[in-house]
């Protein structure tokens, strides 16, 4: 399984990437995008966001409808455990943006799950307060075709 051998390898270099790329771990990644639903957990207001969430450079990260011109695109590190990669993302939630989001969930080789997000608000705007709480829980649900842009 490349991730094992991907494992071994840097275990017995032990020099990893620069900062700003993917961890050595979380190379398995890199190149994969999954299709699915973002839905707010602890609002109100409850509807989904098709979208994907993607993995490229190094770099992970959230579009919807296939746009991603005003993404911030964040440093990912991954950590293997129990036969899959935990990874984490974690920073401005958008460019420019004071507010900070943090992702994290994990992959087998296949699929990815338990994907969630937690939106820190510190740019507050009257409209967002009436319906949102200064930290917003986030799940990605996968869809079911998400492995075929992967294949």
């Amino acid at each position: 399984m490349k991730l094992t051998k991907t494992l071994l390898l840097c275990a017995v270099c032990s020099v990893c990437a620069e900062p700003t790329a993917v961890s050595w771990i979380g190379s398995d990644l890199d190149g994969r995008s999954f299709s699915g639903t973002l839905k707010a957990t602890n609002t109100w207001l409850r509807i989904g966001v098709k979208g994907q969430i993607h993995f490229a450079d190094g770099l992970f990260y959230w579009t919807a409808d296939g746009d991603d011109s005003e993404v911030e695109k964040l440093p990912f590190q991954g950590q293997f455990q129990d036969g899959r990669l935990f990874f984490t993302a974690t920073g401005p939630a958008e460019p420019g943006c004071r507010d900070q989001i943090t992702w994290h969930g994990s992959f087998d080789g296949t699929s990815v799950f338990e994907v969630r997000a937690v939106w820190q608000r510190i740019e507050k705007d009257f409209v967002h307060d009436l319906m949102l709480t200064d930290e917003v829980h986030f799940t990605f649900m996968p869809s079911t075709e998400h492995q075929l842009a992967n294949d």
